[in-house]
């Protein structure tokens, strides 16, 4: 049944851009990723890692369709199709559903896409400031991001300072080849509040709580917090420090599994950015730690060529190489 509704979203989403492509600018990008992968305890690795097309229209003032396709590189030489996210995202649902004007700010997205847990999660690769997944999400949520069909509103509440919540309802299916510690899957409910501070134009600091809660109590469960500090030191110089925190339960036990990251990372022209992330997990797979050293040279704002050095005590370091485009005007910055 699962596989039949995310099916149908994705059929729905294709339909309205279909429909809606004669009247409103339909976006048409592509996103490659290219990657090279040795260690002397792995081997050596090259070819595309990923080919992600995008495709995004609005179809109202308030709702916009997105569809995101990829194609996988295996290390065999083969080649997996997944549809990664089929969504609308809909702005000022009040509006849209009563036609008139208010200053509720609650939006939300409906279909198939990352749930909205932690910094990284909700996020596609060539979006975070790191080459590889930490750690803790390798061992915790496992290659792919936690995904599902469902939906969940988002709502400003309207205070002094920012704040969102964000409350959904998913259907979380576990692919076969999925071998995490933490079994994520079903109906489950996910949250996250979270909010921002600056004390000036040059400083930013997020804090957000997140939650996955199962429907059935024999199912996973996982709770997180993260921390982003931002420095603009210039117009193209800045400082970030960001890290998160999650703590799973199996759901079959009473093993509680966590782990995290730190990462610091220092853009110094328009250019040239390094980096470095500390990793830490403690799960069914033991406990493990790992330091991550990261630079990235930016082509420009959809183009980058980045390096990184895995180590920890238990095996010879590894060397990544990646290069990212993006062809078209994609909906995120690939930073």
């Amino acid at each position: 049944m699962g596989v039949k509704v995310k099916r149908l979203f994705l059929i729905m989403v294709l339909l309205a851009l279909s429909a809606n492509c004669m009247d409103a600018a339909l976006n048409f990008s592509v996103i490659g990723n290219f990657q090279a992968r040795t260690g002397a305890d792995e081997g050596t690795h090259a070819g595309i890692k990923e080919m992600e097309l995008a495709l995004q229209s609005p179809l109202t003032e308030n709702i916009q369709a997105n569809i995101f396709l990829s194609v996988h590189g295996q290390d065999d030489g083969s080649f997996e199709f997944h549809a990664e996210e089929a969504y609308f995202n809909l702005v000022n649902l009040p509006k849209t559903l009563t036609g008139f004007e208010n200053n509720w700010e609650i939006g939300g997205k409906i279909g198939q896409k990352n749930i909205g847990f932690g910094k990284l999660n909700p996020l596609h690769p060539e979006q975070w400031r790191m080459l590889s997944a930490p750690l803790a999400f390798e061992r915790l949520f496992g290659e792919e991001a936690v995904r599902g069909t469902g939906g969940q509103l988002e709502w400003a509440i309207p205070l002094p300072f920012f704040l969102q919540v964000e409350l959904g309802l998913w259907n979380i299916e576990r692919e076969e080849e999925n071998t995490s510690d933490l079994v994520l899957k079903n109906k489950t409910a996910s949250g996250r509040l979270w909010t921002s501070f600056s004390s000036s134009d040059e400083n930013e600091l997020e804090l957000g709580l997140s939650t996955l809660q199962p429907l059935s109590k024999e199912n996973a469960a996982a709770n997180g917090a993260d921390l982003t500090y931002r420095w603009y030191i210039s117009s193209s110089k800045r400082y970030v420090f960001q890290s998160e925190y999650i703590l799973g339960n199996p759901g079959d036990s009473t093993q509680t599994l966590s782990g995290g990251y730190v990462l610091n990372s220092m853009k110094w022209n328009t250019i040239w950015e390094t980096g470095m992330r500390y990793d830490w997990v403690d799960s069914v797979s033991g406990e493990g730690n790992q330091w991550a050293l990261i630079l990235t040279r930016h082509g420009s704002e959809t183009s980058k060529t980045r390096v990184e050095c895995l180590m920890n005590k238990d095996s010879s370091p590894t060397f990544i190489i990646q290069y990212i485009f993006g062809v078209g005007p994609h909906a995120h910055t690939i930073q």
